[in-house]
């Protein structure tokens, strides 16, 4: 029974989700925001591996659309992680990853399934809060980012959708200092993975 039960509840699910799929409109301005967790892995020339850390993500996306099967639009993306650790112990440092590109949605088939690529610019942003015997450090670099993801619409109406996606933030921010000393060549590498309310 319960094989048959599982068997069943896919096809529906699966068959309620090709009709809003069909249904689904979209046209004019579209908007989608929504949030997740992400993986940051940043890189230097001097560096002898990549830093790895963690952190909550969040996204807006808005633009037009082109045909059914293209929209163009503006993204802007921010991963944060609030526990990194220059030393042991530390855990106030405050490490934001933001890009913002212009982007293509490519709907290649029927459904809701959508591609996703942009090329725009990237910042890092590293913060520490003042001690007693230091200053407040506040680092920043700046850079070209490249952007490349894929999402699920799930239709909820015509116009309104649950989305699932995820994607790669690809920057490469030059030099950069850090507490006096300069970084060559720093890359960072973002992995995310989102859900989102959406309007098409």
């Amino acid at each position: 029974m319960r094989p048959r039960l599982l068997a069943t509840l896919v096809l529906l699910i699966v068959g309620v989700h090709h009709a809003g799929a069909q249904a689904q409109s979209r046209s004019g301005l579209w908007l989608e925001a929504g949030g997740g967790t992400g993986t940051i892995r940043i890189g230097c020339a001097s560096c002898l591996e990549p830093i790895a850390l963690y952190g909550n993500s969040a996204y807006i996306r808005v633009g037009g659309t082109i045909s059914r099967k293209v929209l163009l639009g503006v993204e802007t993306f921010t991963l944060t992680d609030r526990t990194f650790a220059l030393s042991d112990g530390d855990s106030s440092v405050v490490v934001k990853n933001t890009m913002f590109a212009p982007v293509a949605l490519w709907y290649p088939w029927a459904g809701g399934t959508y591609v996703k690529f942009g090329v725009g610019v990237a910042s890092t942003d590293i913060r520490t809060p003042p001690r007693e015997d230091t200053p407040a450090i506040v680092t920043n670099g700046i850079g070209s980012g490249l952007t490349f993801g894929a999402g699920f619409d799930i239709p909820l109406s015509r116009r309104f959708a649950l989305t699932v996606n995820g994607g790669l933030y690809y920057s490469a921010l030059g030099d950069v200092g850090v507490n006096g000393t300069l970084i060559d060549d720093v890359i960072t590498t973002m992995y995310n993975v989102n859900f989102a309310i959406t309007i098409r």
